[in-house]
């Protein structure tokens, strides 16, 4: 709708994040562009009446001017809205170890699955699921097994892994401030 813009990428990060003040390095961060090309995006938009930029010491913060008119211009925010390059990330490694699985004996692949479970583990606290329980040697292969199977179940059936809280949509983090 707003083509593939930091603009477009500002907008729906704040979308899923209509509760807080957002500073730019955080957008910045989340949306992948340049410290610059936000700042320079942010004041269109606000100078448009789109955003509301407050300022604390020398740190710009944004949020949306009316969350309720960009929602109901772009349509209703998913209930469920993963950060998809942390889920991708947590998939493709599950994928990845499947694959060497076949070709590795129990001890070498244990020490994969420890990797793995260490290479994903910012990704499960970005998404909020819980990784396998770690355990010693190749005991770490059947938790793993049941691990990823009950979560590619749960993904691929549309659900959210079960027992699981709610997506970190509307969690806090240290980078966004309620004001």
């Amino acid at each position: 709708m707003f083509g593939v813009t930091a603009r477009t990428e500002i907008l729906r990060y704040l979308l899923f994040h209509q509760r807080f003040t957002v500073p730019a390095n955080a957008l910045a961060e989340d949306t992948r562009y340049t410290k610059r090309s936000i700042a320079e995006a942010c004041e269109s938009l606000v100078q448009a009446g789109v955003l509301t930029a407050k300022t604390v010491a020398n740190r710009f913060y944004y949020s949306l001017t009316d969350p309720g008119a960009l929602e109901g211009f772009v349509g209703s925010v998913p209930a469920i809205a993963p950060d998809w390059s942390a889920l991708f990330r947590v998939v493709g490694m599950i994928r990845e170890v499947g694959e060497a699985d076949e070709n590795r004996s129990a001890e070498a692949l244990a020490v994969e699955v420890h990797q793995a479970v260490l290479t994903i583990g910012d990704d499960l606290v970005d998404l909020g699921i819980h990784g396998p329980r770690r355990t010693r040697g190749v005991g770490i292969l059947s938790e793993w097994d049941q691990w990823s199977s009950e979560l590619m179940t749960d993904l691929a059936s549309g659900d959210w892994p079960a027992g699981e809280p709610s997506l970190p949509v509307s969690a806090d983090s240290d980078r966004r401030v309620r004001m």
